[in-house]
């Protein structure tokens, strides 16, 4: 019988005897019962039909004194996790983690335990995740320090009150959550309470996702997310709980449900995360001020498509440690801060240093925002270092000042240069190591720089990005005023510019000698990146990222087209090139000087569907340090390496000499990596192959190609229609073939796969090999020579496994099977 007394964790699998275990079938010795299983750590995943509806059944909950870990997923037969039924003694497991996911039928996390028989006492944390027919999660016996429940339909309730609790215990101090830290609730509609124990109490009036009777008990509380669940009104329910100024006769009812006197209740909530909740209208519905509780140590505020809040902080909130505020697409929001009703008006209108810790502010289409804080005239953020406003009506129609004397990354749209303008936005020009400049579609300046206020000098940008905007230009021919000197940027990035022909990178005031990253996206209307003279002065340049680029027809065109000072042009430092989506690309340099990139190690290629070959054979000699190559789905590419008549006729061999993973995937058209067969591929750094969907490739390597594969160690071809062998024999080849690294081996899906190798030289692996073949449907045999594999550890055909002791008789002897089967 399977031994569960030596076993510490187990992934329950289809086992015979766990099953009869499971089904009560199997005798369980007395002594099993002292002692019970040792397991620590059980796992429950993908069984369409379990051994029995609950995960652990009643008959055996006993034997589990030593869990610590379970985990249920993908399993659509189970209903509950702990079956508590017919137990007569009190059943305590030590369980810490639990976690359930994608179990559409699960109705209980436990059934009915009235009497508390199962008891979880080290309980830590619970992650839910899709379970579909669940309705509430936890009994009021649990309290746990992490709960994360998620995509959960028919969730009412987190943690429902048991019902046949005696009439004097209803209204004693819930202590449900007094260990909780982290509670996230996402994605969860028919959400209703989180606990409603005392929903008929008249304490209990306010739709609020945290009642008032439970507050008290989240006194290690630190960040809380809620996202698109049910349609409360406020999170926090203050409103209904007793105020520092209650009478004297309200003070004794209140003592029994608080158990407290005077003492106020700290909520140690650092982040609040709220998201898409349509009908939430307040964080804390009433004035903080007059409440027992209160949050010291909130540091950051993330609020995203909430479009009933009309304000989001109330000014007697603790806000002396407020690191972030990020709100976003808040439709009827007015302020950020709503003054208290007794608020002294004559206090507002001083100098404000309302965040003296805040360092990151979002502000990002709020199209009602009229202030941060009502009535304030000057508002000092002294440690702000990021600030993103953008689609917010404040930034126009305010006369409040703010001030960022130490603001270093700058995100605006035409509204925020308003504000600069008018001076409404007071920042150090020279601290700006970062600008974006975003959402400037009505703007008829063809330069990105040709609004900016003059008296706003941009000397010290490290990173520019322009981004969903209408220019036609990033870089004017004239250096623009707000430039007292050159510009000084290392990384640029351009994003939806969908009138954007020119960058301008070639005009001696940008000095592109500093620019070290450059990625573009979405600039329908730029044809070409550079002129040729460009690569001179970006001698820096180490990353280059372009995609979904409609009309770029070339990366560089020549600037004059004579000039012999560019017989040679080179990328001295490009480390990073990556293509992607470019359907009009046909090469990357139409001029007739040659391209290098001497320090080039990964290429990215996929969807640049007129794009014929990769390098030509002068280009592809300078690519001495290329380590990795992917290209994939571009339907045009034929070869990679376009090879020139004078290269064949002087017999010039070609070597990668660092490139070690080479991926070919969906490119319908290839032939070959070199459009000529006289010259010599070598790679003899190549670690890994992987060739899918090449439906014209014939052959994978020559044999002297082949001979340079010294690292080869992962070979995977797949799916390639015309695929005849992957080692093509030449006519002078030697007595042998050595792989020396070769260990995994991967041929499916060829219909004219015939061997591995034509050749009658022996094949010889050295490493540990494992070897996979699957609809090959005419392989005949692994070599037309011998094979010596020492070190084969497996040979699978179809799914079968087969002889290790001859590959090529195992080969042949499967494709007779296939004959005589069809």
């Amino acid at each position: 019988m399977f031994n569960l007394n030596i076993v510490r964790h187990l992934d329950l699998g289809d086992d015979s005897e766990l099953k009869d275990l499971w089904l009560d079938k199997v005798h369980i010795p007395d002594e099993a019962f002292s002692s019970g299983f040792n397991l620590e750590g059980l796992t429950v995943k993908e069984c369409d039909e379990f051994f029995t509806t609950a995960i652990l059944p009643s008959h055996l909950l006993s034997f589990f004194s030593r869990l610590q870990e379970l985990m249920v997923w993908g399993c659509n037969s189970v209903e509950a996790i702990f079956e508590v039924k017919d137990t007569t003694a009190d059943i305590v497991i030590p369980l810490k983690i639990l976690t359930l996911e994608k179990l559409p039928n699960l109705r209980h996390v436990w059934n009915k335990d009235s009497e508390g028989k199962l008891s979880l006492p080290k309980l830590e944390e619970v992650i839910i995740d899709e379970c579909a027919s669940l309705k509430s999660v936890f009994s009021e016996s649990v309290n746990i320090q992490r709960l994360e429940v998620k995509n959960c339909e028919k969730l009412v309730e987190i943690v429902s009150r048991d019902e046949l609790v005696k009439e004097e215990e209803v209204n004693k101090p819930v202590n449900i959550f007094s260990k909780l830290s982290y509670l996230k609730l996402w994605n969860l509609p028919n959400l209703s309470y989180i606990y409603h124990g005392m929903e008929d109490s008249e304490f209990s009036l306010s739709n609020a996702l945290l009642p008032w009777h439970i507050l008290p008990s989240l006194h290690k509380l630190e960040e809380l997310v809620v996202e698109n669940c049910g349609s409360f009104e406020t999170i926090f329910d203050v409103k209904d709980a007793p105020t520092n100024d209650v009478k004297d006769t309200d003070i004794i009812s209140v003592e029994v449900i608080f158990e407290v006197k005077d003492t106020p209740t700290d909520i140690p909530l650092k982040k609040l995360t709220l998201e898409h909740l349509p009908t939430l209208s307040h964080i804390w519905n009433k004035n903080l001020k007059r409440s027992r509780l209160s949050f010291p140590c909130l540091e950051e505020v993330v609020v995203n498509g909430c479009k009933s809040f009309t304000s989001l902080l109330p000014a007697s909130l603790s806000m002396s440690n407020m690191i972030r505020i990020d709100v976003k697409n808040c439709e009827e929001l007015v302020e950020i801060v709503t003054k208290d009703d007794e608020a002294d008006n004559e206090e507002i209108n001083k100098e404000l240093i309302m965040f003296p810790k805040l360092t990151s502010l979002t502000l990002y289409n709020l199209p009602n925002l009229t202030y941060i804080y009502a009535g304030m005239q000057i508002l000092n953020l002294p440690k702000l270092r990021e600030l993103d406003i953008s689609h917010c009506k404040f930034a126009t129609d305010s006369n409040a000042k703010v001030f960022t004397p130490h603001l270093e990354r700058l995100s605006i749209d035409m509204e925020g240069v308003m504000m600069l303008d008018k001076g409404l936005l007071h920042l150090d020009p020279k601290n700006i190591k970062y600008l974006r400049l975003q959402g400037f579609n009505d703007s008829d300046a063809a330069s990105a720089f040709n609004f900016f206020p003059k008296k706003v000098p941009l000397p010290n940008i490290q990173m520019l990005v322009v981004a969903d905007s209408s220019f036609k230009e990033i870089f004017p021919l004239q250096k623009p005023e707000i430039i007292h000197s050159q510009l000084l940027v290392r990384a640029l990035e351009l994003r939806n510019l969908h009138k954007l022909e020119s960058i301008g990178l070639q005009h001696t005031w940008v000095a592109p000698s500093n620019l070290t990253w450059l990625k573009i996206e979405g600039c329908a209307s730029l044809k070409y990146l550079f002129t040729s003279s460009a690569p001179k002065c970006l001698v820096q340049l180490k990353e280059l990222l372009i995609s979904n680029c409609e009309a770029l027809e070339s990366l560089m065109v020549d600037y004059q087209p004579h000039d012999d000072d560019h017989d040679v042009i080179i990328f001295k430092k490009l480390e990073r090139l990556s293509l992607s989506q470019i359907p009009k690309l046909e090469s990357f340099y139409t001029g007739k000087s040659t391209l290098n990139f001497p320090s080039l190690k990964e290429v990215k290629v996929t969807e640049c569907n007129r794009l014929e070959y990769m390098f030509t054979f002068s280009t592809a000699k300078s690519l001495k340090n290329l380590n990795e190559m992917k290209i994939s789905k571009c339907e045009s590419l034929e070869t990679v390496v376009l090879t020139t008549q004078e290269a064949n006729q002087q017999h010039e061999d070609l070597t990668f000499p660092d490139l070690k993973c080479l991926t070919l995937s969906e490119l319908p058209k290839f032939e070959s990596f070199f459009t000529k067969n006289s010259l010599t591929l070598n790679f003899p750094s190549l670690e890994k192959v992987e060739v899918t969907e090449c439906n014209r490739l014939e052959y994978i390597f020559t044999f002297s190609t082949a001979k340079s594969l010294h690292k080869l160690g992962n070979m995977e071809i797949s799916k390639c229609e015309s695929l005849e062998t992957v080692v093509l024999a030449e006519a002078d080849e030697p007595h042998e073939l050595t792989f020396s690294n070769l260990w995994d081996l991967s041929l499916s899906e060829s219909p004219k796969l015939g061997s591995f190798f034509t050749g009658k030289s022996t094949l010889k692996f050295q490493a540990y090999l494992y070897i996979e073949i699957s609809q090959c449907k005419i392989m005949k045999t692994f070599s037309h020579g011998d094979v010596e594999a020492p070190k084969l550890e497996m040979v699978k055909i179809d799914g079968v496994r087969c002889s290790k002791d001859n590959l090529n008789a195992a080969v042949s002897q499967q494709f007779e099977k296939r004959s005589t089967q069809h």
